[in-house]
């Protein structure tokens, strides 16, 4: 019997909070903003005993990191092996042990890539039909792409913005820009 099981990808899909509205129309680096943001509470939703922000360091690229723990940026643990190893006298105590360490160090390898899928899968079911497609078609040559290259290929497609976006982006902060802390000429997205 195992001490510790792995989380399947439908128990992350249930534990994740209620999904926005998925994106209609064109994709702007707005929508891409307000996914993620949702991605990171997803990630957040399911206990990780490896980490304290839990799954948080899959849906958040490394460079944004220290915005939410000193920690270094976790990794995910290495492979175990397919079996535990006992030495040759090894009492039935030490077999249940090493065999309760194996399961513990395979279900922290293991889970990770489980939330890891899911948040994939969240993320292209908010997306329309026509942009999922494109992605789709694209990961045939990669099929185990993690979450945060997804994003990163989204983001390059999609995450640049226009003068009018940068415009009504400024109008829209404190509705005067020239009240707000930052000064246009030294803060624009790009």
């Amino acid at each position: 019997m195992s001490t510790f099981k792995t989380i399947s990808e439908a128990e992350v899909l249930v534990a994740f909070p209620a999904a926005p509205s998925a994106i209609t129309g064109d994709m702007t680096l707005r929508d891409l903003i307000r996914l993620i943001l949702h991605l990171m509470h997803c990630a957040q939703a399911v206990k990780n005993d490896n980490h304290v922000l839990n799954y948080l360091y899959l849906a958040c690229p490394d460079t944004f990191w220290a915005n939410y723990s000193a920690d270094a940026y976790p990794t995910t643990p290495a492979h175990p092996g397919n079996f535990p190893t006992f030495h040759t006298h090894a009492t039935t105590a030490d077999i249940a042990n090493g065999r309760a360490a194996w399961e513990w160090q395979l279900k922290a390898h293991t889970d990770p890539g489980t939330m890891d899928r899911a948040l994939v899968h969240r993320f292209l079911s908010l997306l329309p039909p026509d942009k999922r497609k494109e992605y789709e078609n694209r990961k045939l040559s990669n099929p185990n792409e993690a979450y945060i290259q997804c994003l990163a290929w989204f983001s390059s497609r999609y995450g640049d913005t226009s003068e009018p976006e940068r415009e009504e982006n400024w109008n829209t902060m404190d509705g005067n820009p020239s009240k707000n802390k930052w000064k246009r000429g030294n803060y624009l997205l790009h």
